[in-house]
């Protein structure tokens, strides 16, 4: 479902970090480049990083809770995200949680992670499949506690409009100085909602 070029081991290096949502090797794991030389030629060691029990959908990468290290945030069928918290530096040690997703969803699609609302902390952006009105296929959610705690307030973007939604980018669309959400619609009336944006109507963050 996802796929991420970046350094997972701090070696200045680039690794794979993938999701696969079936399979013997399902969940989200990483191929560690065995190096400069050996890259086309030697086998790149697979290390797990969560969800290997479930179908899991789109990820994203983000720093959850401040403390220098990138974690792994995805969606997970039926309809959680799954925040899998990095340990160390070197990628190989992770902690799994779950969060469920509000009521009134359709099941896991994709998830992005940015501050929404401007209060200077990771706020995430969640899509759904299967999203029949009256249900909600696009929400936003923000933690009341700690990051990696169950208490997650879930905020409404889409409303009814929109059955199947798909991967989301979060990008300033409009130059306003905030995130806006950037997604698609297959199934929505005769044509679906094809491709589109919806505006954040927060403003540039806070200082």
């Amino acid at each position: 479902m996802s796929i991420f070029i970046t350094d997972m081991d701090g070696d200045s290096d680039p690794d794979v970090l993938i999701t696969d949502r079936r399979g013997v090797a399902r969940g989200c794991r990483w191929s560690e480049n065995p190096g400069p030389g050996a890259a086309q030629s030697q086998p790149w060691p697979s290390h797990p990083v969560g969800g290997q029990k479930r179908e899991v959908m789109f990820a994203a990468l983000t720093d959850l809770d401040g403390d220098g290290l990138r974690d792994v945030v995805l969606g997970a069928k039926d309809a959680e995200v799954l925040l899998l918290r990095r340990l160390d530096a070197g990628g190989r040690r992770w902690a799994e949680a779950a969060v469920a997703f509000p009521e009134n969803m359709g099941t896991a699609k994709g998830v992005a992670a940015g501050d929404i609302d401007g209060d200077s902390r990771i706020d995430l952006v969640i899509s759904c499949e299967g999203a029949t009105p009256p249900k909600s296929g696009v929400k936003w959610l923000s933690y009341r506690d700690a990051p990696f705690g169950p208490n997650w307030q879930g905020h409404e973007i889409s409303g009814p409009a929109g059955i199947k939604f798909d991967r989301i980018e979060l990008l300033d669309l409009d130059a306003d100085g905030d995130l806006d959400v950037l997604t698609c619609e297959e199934r929505h009336g005769d044509r679906g909602l094809g491709v589109i944006w919806y505006e954040n109507p927060f403003g540039p963050p806070r200082r």
